[in-house]
């Protein structure tokens, strides 16, 4: 006799039997007592969850003669009904695959074979599995007799994908959903079915099956049956990990840890131990995304987080994220989902697995909102007010003057040169015009001083003077006295307003004893020119970009011009 898996001897036949789906079963359970069962019913779910188990057993509690109490159908003794239907031998009760009976003579040879009475049955019944695969001519057919059938048939479709099945099909019939399993759910199952089957097998094995099962009993089954055609009646979970090629979950956390330090060279080296134990690029990746989205979710929830982890996986998740915002963590969560596409995408998986994992691990942190508020204030302040520094320190102007000067640096040589004023040129006169002569006008004797230009603004205006001791130098041209930046800066800015120059020809008068244009400039201000906008200072140069860069310390990586509409 051939071997008889597990997904089919454990296979429910009861409606008690049936796991994780409690709401569905009471629900059919109550319509069969209550006389009040639609004539067409679609079940709907994940693949493995019991929907043909679930439409079989409620064919048996339709025809059983030997009825039990509330399972509504023979058990210890099953009667000729229930054990023809649960080996499919029933002429009554029909299995029909739609994936390989798709056309609509099909379903015209089911509705002939309807209006005939069943032939020893209470009740015939039909059950189409994979519904969805239905061509649209078939449905169309099929509808009529959907709406208005024989009282002794029942139609049950049985499909996993309900948005393929046209909605005139679904308005005739009532809809149960069927429901993925949870890892506690299926574990439990798991436990009770190795109890019986005499096979020694440890919580944590059972949970990893749970898992591997993505809600699909029936999987989680076929799983166990491979395991134990490898590691007989004692599975351990090592042995267990090498038989599925799943990730050992200590090199897991190992690889989060790393990522969460920001250790790209110790991620990237557990990565390729990982890769070298025979794991498949996509199933590290996945692995990756679920590590992250469970310390998202225990960053969140703690230990009363709805996810399938014991509490020593709980602890473990608080200890490594301890030191990160759950921005950063949901900030890694999307990397990691982005990237993963990427891997089942890629003709190079390896490749683009170590890129996944350096982008985790040199991703920086997130700056709090109230953080980046704060700066942006504070930049916006600077670059409409300007530097008062005499304000930022809250101390007296005199204040910051004395601590100015013990930093000030000496003066370059060509600012001494240039600042000198010039010699005193006696009986200098003015020439007499053509049309009206003057009297000859002596000009007011030259005043010679020891200190810099910048030095008497400074005691006249310590901040004025603060921002002229930036300049690279000062010359006294004919009419002008020229200023002159090593590039545009706030203390360029500072200068250029209008108050600012006003003071400097106040002072200016007064040093050099005459008349004078101030003219303020940055040195290669010609060569700095956007080149989208020509005659203007490129964009990069203004103080506010220099001020955000500083503040942010960031770097400009791409300029864009936007064209005004």
């Amino acid at each position: 006799m051939s071997y008889l898996v597990l997904a089919r001897k454990w296979r429910p036949k009861t409606f008690d039997d049936v796991v994780g789906q409690e709401f569905i079963t009471l629900t059919l359970k109550n319509a069969i007592l209550s006389n009040k069962l639609a004539h067409a019913l679609i079940f709907s779910g994940p693949r493995g969850v019991g929907k043909t188990s679930t439409a079989r057993i409620l064919a048996k509690a339709l025809n059983c003669i030997n009825k039990n109490g509330d399972t509504l159908m023979c058990t210890d003794d099953p009667c000729t009904f229930c054990t023809e239907i649960s080996e499919g031998n029933s002429i009554d009760v029909q299995e029909i695959d739609a994936a390989s009976h798709t056309g609509v003579n099909d379903v015209r040879e089911i509705i002939e074979n309807v209006k005939y009475l069943p032939s020893s049955a209470k009740m015939k019944v039909y059950i189409i599995d994979e519904a969805h695969m239905l061509s649209q001519a078939a449905f169309n057919a099929l509808l009529k007799t959907l709406e208005e059938p024989p009282g002794h048939v029942l139609f049950i479709l049985a499909t996993t994908e309900s948005h393929k099945i046209p909605a005139t099909i679904q308005s005739r019939c009532q809809r149960y959903d069927f429901k993925k399993l949870t890892v506690t759910e299926i574990s439990d199952k798991l436990r009770q079915i190795s109890n019986d089957e005499s096979i020694e097998i440890d919580r944590e094995t059972l949970l990893t099956l749970a898992k591997e099962a993505d809600g699909s009993i029936r999987d989680s089954l076929s799983i166990l049956d491979q395991v134990i055609a490898t590691c007989g009646s004692k599975i351990e979970y090592k042995r267990t990990l090498e038989v599925l090629g799943l990730l050992d979950k200590t090199h897991l956390n190992s690889l989060l840890k790393n990522i969460l330090d920001k250790d790209p060279k110790l991620a990237v080296e557990i990565l390729h131990n990982i890769i070298n134990h025979g794991v498949i690029h996509k199933k590290i990746a996945d692995e990756i995304v679920n590590i992250i989205r469970n310390a998202v979710m225990v960053k969140i929830c703690g230990s009363g987080s709805s996810l399938d982890l014991t509490d020593d996986e709980v602890k473990e998740l608080e200890e490594f994220t301890g030191n990160n915002s759950i921005e950063d963590l949901e900030m890694l969560f999307s990397l990691a989902i982005e990237n993963a596409e990427n891997v089942h995408k890629s003709s190079f998986q390896e490749l683009s697995l170590e890129s996944m994992v350096i982008k985790l691990a040199t991703t920086r942190n997130s700056v709090p909102i109230n953080e980046i508020m704060s700066k942006v204030t504070a930049l916006a302040k600077k670059i409409s007010s300007g530097p008062d520094m005499a304000k930022e320190i809250n101390a007296p102007a005199e204040e910051v003057v004395e601590k100015k000067k013990e930093i000030v640096k000496p003066e370059p040589e060509i600012k001494k040169i240039v600042e000198e004023p010039p010699p005193i040129v006696e009986d200098e006169t003015v020439p007499e015009p053509e049309t009206s002569p003057e009297p000859e006008i002596e000009e007011p004797p030259r005043i010679v001083r020891s200190e810099t230009f910048t030095e008497f603004v400074r005691q006249h205006n310590a901040i004025l003077g603060l921002h002229l001791d930036k300049a690279i130098s000062i010359s006294d041209e004919a009419s002008d006295l020229r200023i002159l930046f090593k590039e545009n800066s706030i203390n360029y800015e500072y200068l250029q307003r209008k108050n600012s120059v006003v003071s400097l020809r106040s002072h200016a008068n007064e040093y050099y004893g005459k008349e004078l244009n101030i003219r303020i400039d940055f040195n290669n201000q010609e060569e700095k020119i956007n080149k989208d906008n020509p005659g203007k200072p490129s964009i990069k140069d203004g103080p506010a970009v220099k001020d955000a860069l500083n503040i942010f310390d960031g770097t400009i990586l791409k300029t864009k011009s936007v064209k005004k509409e």
